[in-house]
């Protein structure tokens, strides 16, 4: 086989498609995350996490959740040590399924578990409101 750095791909018959798909499989399934072993009451953990709402009388989900919220809903899941909480919340993170930023106090203390959410939210602020409208 050839040794190309693209993938030629035709829009009109598909040619190219099957082969660029084996790759990225191939690919995905050497990465150390795809094997990686996750707790049940991590999973879990993340379901509640996905699934919260803002209040029990509201029925929207809400896009971010307080780091003590999440802390509760470990400790209901069955992981008590703080330390385990901070370890499953960097591997979310790394999967991209949450978005746990730690770089100050305050960003520690939100997890966003709708990444959109926090795309539309930096969006409004480095948006043109004259060329872009909400």
């Amino acid at each position: 086989k050839e040794k190309l750095k693209f993938f030629p791909l035709s829009n009109r018959d598909a040619i190219g498609i099957e082969n660029l798909r084996a790759q990225i499989e191939n690919i995905a399934r050497k990465q150390e995350y795809v094997n990686r072993a996750v707790k049940l009451k991590w999973m879990q953990c993340l379901d509640f996490m996905l699934g919260a709402k803002e209040s029990s009388h509201k029925k929207e989900k809400t896009p971010w959740i307080p780091l003590w919220r999440v802390r509760k809903i470990a400790a209901d899941s069955g992981i008590q040590a703080a330390s385990e909480v901070d370890e499953m919340l960097k591997l979310f993170h790394e999967l991209g399924v949450i978005v746990h930023l730690t770089a100050t106090d305050s960003l520690r203390n939100v997890i966003t578990t709708n990444a959109q959410w926090l795309v539309d939210c930096f969006s409004m602020v480095i948006r043109d409101s004259y060329l872009h409208r909400y």
